[in-house]
């Protein structure tokens, strides 16, 4: 089972895995950059975090979608930037 057990480094690469698999499943070709980047075409749309406490893991997973209107396409990011939309 994905993710049976969560100890140590493993919740960042079973997040990573399941949001890898997910985007896969709906016809997408991503990447994983370790720790806790996904990447579409070299460029990253999803960014991962996880915060583990005691007996319990908190994930935070952001995905980019779509631009938002108004924002210049040529914003500058130290990491270049995806939208799933620009790879449908």
């Amino acid at each position: 089972a994905l993710g049976a057990d969560l100890e140590g480094p493993r919740p960042p690469l079973v997040a990573s895995l399941a949001v890898h698999r997910a985007l896969s499943r709906l016809g997408y070709e991503p990447a994983i950059k370790w720790p806790n980047d996904i990447l579409l075409g070299g460029k990253k749309v999803a960014g991962l975090l996880v915060d583990g406490l005691t007996d319990v893991h908190l994930l935070g997973i952001g995905l980019n979608v779509s631009i938002p209107e108004g924002l210049p396409g040529d914003f500058i990011t130290d990491f270049p930037g995806t939208f799933l939309a620009e790879h449908t």
